[in-house]
């Protein structure tokens, strides 16, 4: 399978959230990806990337990039090709509770 069958969604999902997609290396056509990066007002960054979709699912991932005393985070799903987009909402809900989570301190 290829990103050509969830781009759309990746594509209006961006959109909605003025978020930048990431899809290559620069200078680097050869190795293809879905990434966006999500920054907070504290200067916490983190990371969403899709996995290509495989044998009907797809992986989405979310983790720290930057973070307020090097703290770590990751979290992955697998989900239905069909179920993308409310995977990709829950995967930044959780990204940006998570880094609200250091202005509760």
């Amino acid at each position: 399978m290829s990103y050509a069958l969830i781009d759309p969604v990746i594509s209006a999902w961006v959109g909605k959230h003025a978020l930048k997609l990431f899809t290559r290396y620069e200078g680097n056509n050869e190795i293809e990806f879905r990434n966006v990066y999500v920054s907070s007002p504290r200067g916490e960054c983190c990371q969403i990337w899709i996995d290509e979709p495989s044998d009907g699912c797809v992986a989405v991932h979310a983790a720290e990039v930057e973070s307020v005393d090097d703290e770590e985070m990751r979290k992955d799903w697998r989900t239905p090709v069909s179920d993308v987009a409310d995977t990709l909402e829950e995967a930044l809900a959780f990204v940006q509770s998570w880094m609200e989570r250091s202005s509760l301190r």
